[in-house]
């Protein structure tokens, strides 16, 4: 299908959204996917093109199941179930997580992260996708969103789970949930992930959103209480606002380096709004308590302006 036929609106030859035995139907998310994603620029830097090429995509699946429920008499909500949005998807996550949660119990950690986008490290072909349109970040809806997305997942998978890599290469070892038993066994860990995109908020009259739409990822984390406790979070985690001193003591040991990067982007990105640091004072070092609970070093001043705790290897990487 040709980009002036997705413009047009020719749905003629897209009501479904799998190929036809004859080569000749395509659905249109593979088409805008090509385009988008092609050597040709301009295609992936619209937005009102891909919002018209969802838009589309979706009418013509929905319409298309409609037939079929209307044939076949098989109801709807049974036919879009494998849609992001379809009350019996997430019904079989929901499942999928109770039989998790009887498996492991609860999960121990919960972790949202959000990328900046004006610091965070973009890949080469997007900043020169950028120079060639005359485009700033967050300006570039397909490409950012699918870099931003796979280095978030990746940064969840690998260093946070150090499940990455192909059979055959050397494991990770130094992941940041990285659990081992005495007999330097792994302890069972699991993850369980979901991308959203920020949202915002919908006037009914209008339907007018103006959500902004970037990625991030939340995060459960299931282990057992042996397997928390093997794990260094009190060295990985921080409450804190990195000190001046520490600063100073890194500059000298990078030769130059710039002293209060990690502050600035402790103080650009984890002060809460609201003021809410959701931590309580803790004067004493990071550290495992007798009931097993994690205390981390969280002074008057850190709770003051609602600063919320970090891994520092990921704010020092994103």
């Amino acid at each position: 299908m040709s980009l002036e036929g997705l413009v047009d609106g020719d749905v003629s030859s897209i009501e479904a959204d799998e190929e036809g035995d004859d080569g000749k139907r395509h659905s249109v998310k593979r088409s805008y996917a090509a385009l988008a994603l092609s050597a040709c620029l301009g295609y992936g830097s619209s937005y009102d093109l891909l919002h018209f090429a969802y838009d589309l995509s979706l009418w013509s699946s929905l319409g298309a199941k409609k037939k079929t429920s209307t044939d076949y008499d098989v109801p709807m909500r049974v036919l879009m179930k494998g849609h992001s949005f379809s009350p019996l998807y997430w019904k079989a996550v929901h499942w999928a997580l109770i039989d998790l949660v009887r498996q492991m119990g609860y999960p121990k950690i919960f972790w949202t992260i959000s990328p900046y986008e004006f610091s965070m490290p973009y890949a080469d072909w997007i900043l020169d996708e950028m120079a060639k349109e005359l485009r700033g970040r967050l300006d570039l809806p397909v490409a950012e969103t699918l870099h931003i997305t796979h280095v978030l997942l990746q940064v969840v998978r690998g260093l946070l789970a150090g499940q990455t890599g192909k059979r055959g290469r050397d494991p990770w070892i130094q992941h940041l949930l990285r659990a081992k038993d005495g007999h330097d066994n792994d302890h069972v860990v699991r993850l369980f992930l979901r991308v959203e995109f920020q949202d915002g908020t919908r006037k009914a009259p209008t339907q007018d959103y103006h959500g902004s739409g970037r990625p991030h990822i939340h995060v459960l984390v299931f282990a057992s209480d042996d397997a928390l406790l093997a794990m260094s979070l009190d060295k990985a985690l921080s409450a804190t606002m990195p000190s001046s001193r520490a600063s100073a003591e890194a500059e000298e040991a990078q030769q130059g380096a710039p002293a209060d990067v990690l502050a600035e982007a402790v103080r650009g990105s984890q002060l809460d709004r609201g003021g809410r640091s959701g931590w309580p004072v803790q004067l004493e070092d990071n550290h495992w308590d007798e009931e097993g609970r994690l205390r981390l070093l969280h002074t008057e001043e850190d709770k003051e302006a609602g600063l919320r705790p970090y891994f520092v290897d990921i704010m020092e990487a994103l």
